[in-house]
């Protein structure tokens, strides 16, 4: 990820860019900065951990036909009497 805006224009394009809502509704400046960092903080993290479950998912199909050579190595190694 790129370093975070510095500036308040930088941090509206990228709450723009993102999706997230900006209103001024709070009274400080510094408040609405805060809370708009926390929100776009969210949404990244959320996009991030979104993208997650399909490593768990891969690494779960790696394991099952990991599993299964294994069991069929050892079929074919061992007769049967």
């Amino acid at each position: 990820m790129r370093a975070f805006p510095k500036t308040e224009e930088g941090l509206r394009k990228l709450a723009d860019k993102l999706g997230v809502t900006h209103d001024s509704a709070t009274t400080s400046v510094g408040e609405d900065r805060s809370i708009m960092q926390a929100r776009i903080l969210a949404i990244l993290s959320e996009r991030r951990n979104s993208s997650l479950w399909i490593i768990a998912l891969l690494s779960a199909i790696a394991s099952v036909l990991s599993a299964l050579a294994a069991w069929y190595a050892i079929a074919k190694l061992s007769p049967l009497p």
